[in-house]
């Protein structure tokens, strides 16, 4: 048998990193396309989710605010 060495890619708080990460920006792109489309159904609907559009416009605001401190963090550590 050969003897393989693993590699560890990421550690458990870079891990934690691309999640945030990517769970913001799936937030800011959804919550950016309902207000975007606010006249489509699609758009009324996926605002509808969030709250409505003033709702979907403050989430963006301050997730956007969270993604950015975040990959801020993400890029100090």
């Amino acid at each position: 048998m050969e003897n393989r060495t693993r590699i560890k890619r990421f550690t458990p708080i870079q891990q934690l990193f691309h999640l945030l990460l990517i769970v913001t920006f799936l937030i800011q792109g959804a919550t950016g396309l309902a207000r975007m489309f606010i006249e489509t159904s699609w758009g009324k609907t996926v605002a509808w989710v969030f709250g409505g559009y003033e709702a979907c416009r403050t989430i963006h605001i301050y997730v956007g605010i969270l993604m950015l401190c975040g990959f801020a963090l993400h890029g100090i550590y």
